[in-house]
């Protein structure tokens, strides 16, 4: 949702007179590192609670069931209004090139355009972040993985993963200031990857962490001292008292302590409203792009004054988005979801002679 209200009113300089409020929208890039790293803190949850072997055959379907079909479905309704703006403007108000458009648009379809080029080469801009977030589910994670199961048990297993949580929060943060790599002719600018890499292997390493470190959670105090102390840092960032980096090193924190399910975070996170908005987090991050136009406009030809448009224009249009992201979700991301799920259990059942129970565990 902070993605969605920088690209609303960030793009409009709404808050240009307000620089708190300015400076509070100016955080885009950070939220979409938070969500690398729950990423890598959630695969690590999912398939790693046990000390049985993993699926993969069931592992990537599973990921491709995820993610493939809202990010061609969002792709193909952001691409007509792309090619009109093409068709009117040239390539005024696109991030994306005339000339190039071929070779970007087979980058989207292979799901490489995040790697190649961030959002300055994807079509539905938010979804440079998929494809990269689709590399550590191919790469990222199977490495983790096989180096997790080896020092799992051993007595410096909770050091090891602490010390890659903290070894990768630098580079986290030195990752915005990686320089172009020369490839050939071409120079590629690699922080997006590295960003998307790096903060999907501190979510990895913190869960592993977590694994390890029951005994934290008898201690409430403790885990409401670091969340509190986390939110704060944050808020002292957002009025520029603390500088824009330290986010980045409040998250590991504070998703670590929150996954502990003791804090006061937590507690309102288990409302019901949060779990509707988190089951429809990925339809909301990849469709929102379609009324950022429409907020456009309505800046454009000021239709709106702007304290209508934040009274009336503004929940109008995120409540359309929210329908729509219900609409999306209920009717084609778990349909298809589902879908493909049974498409490989019914194959590997067929080849295995309908004895393929286990396999299916771990979904």
């Amino acid at each position: 949702m902070y993605v969605v209200f920088v690209h609303l009113l960030g793009a409009n300089e709404v808050n240009s007179v307000n620089s708190i409020g300015s400076y509070f929208l100016s955080f885009g890039q950070y939220a979409v590192d938070l969500f690398f790293l729950l990423s890598g803190f959630i695969l690590n949850w999912v398939y790693l609670q046990n000390s049985t072997a993993l699926n993969w055959r069931a592992y990537f379907r599973a990921r491709v069931a995820r993610i493939c079909p809202l990010y061609y479905l969002t792709t193909l309704l952001v691409l007509p209004l792309l090619l009109y703006s093409f068709a009117r403007y040239g390539d005024k108000h696109t991030h994306l090139h005339l000339n190039g458009l071929i070779v970007e648009l087979v980058q989207n379809l292979f799901l490489v355009s995040g790697i190649v080029g961030g959002p300055n080469s994807t079509i539905n801009e938010p979804a440079w972040s998929i494809s990269v977030e689709f590399f550590c589910y191919l790469a990222v994670f199977p490495l983790w993985v096989v180096i997790d199961r080896a020092a799992a048990g051993k007595p410096f297993g909770r050091l090891f993963a602490v010390g890659w949580v903290v070894i990768l929060c630098p580079c986290l943060v030195a990752s915005y200031h990686t320089a172009n790599i020369r490839i050939l002719d071409h120079h590629w600018d690699g922080s997006w990857l590295i960003r998307g890499i790096v903060g999907f292997s501190i979510g990895f390493w913190l869960c592993s962490a977590l694994r390890s470190s029951k005994k934290i959670a008898e201690t409430v105090i403790v885990i409401n001292l670091f969340v509190m102390s986390s939110i704060v840092v944050i808020g002292l960032v957002v009025f520029q008292i603390f500088p824009k980096y330290l986010i980045l090193y409040c998250f590991p924190s504070l998703v670590f302590f929150s996954a502990f399910d003791r804090d006061l975070v937590a507690t309102i996170l288990k409302h019901s409203w949060f779990q509707w908005l988190g089951e429809r987090s990925y339809s909301i991050y990849l469709l929102h792009m379609l009324i950022v136009p429409w907020s456009n406009h309505l800046h454009k030809y000021k239709i709106f004054s702007e304290p209508v448009y934040f009274i009336v224009a503004l929940p109008l249009l995120l409540g359309l988005l929210l329908l729509i992201a219900e609409l999306s979700y209920r009717y084609f991301e778990c349909p298809m979801r589902s879908a493909i799920r049974r498409l490989g259990q019914t194959k590997f059942l067929v080849t295995s002679g309908g004895s393929g129970q286990g396999s299916l565990s771990g979904q």
